[in-house]
């Protein structure tokens, strides 16, 4: 699959804590104080931040 972008530290940081791996980071090419984290995006990953923001994952067949 792809990357998936998360601009929010703490959310990256929830991301890490249940077991994702950031690919790596770089600048946010809008605001270069703050970073932008890249995810290998799988259906976990989705699963994982759709549940941590509030959200209902739903698997598409």
């Amino acid at each position: 699959m792809g990357k998936k972008l998360i601009y929010k530290k703490t959310l990256a940081m929830d991301l890490v804590k249940k077991g994702h791996d950031i690919d790596y980071t770089a600048k946010n090419r809008n605001n270069g104080k703050y970073q932008v984290y890249f995810f290998e995006d799988s259906p976990s990953l989705r699963k994982d931040l759709a549940q941590l923001t509030g959200h209902i994952y739903e698997e598409k067949v």
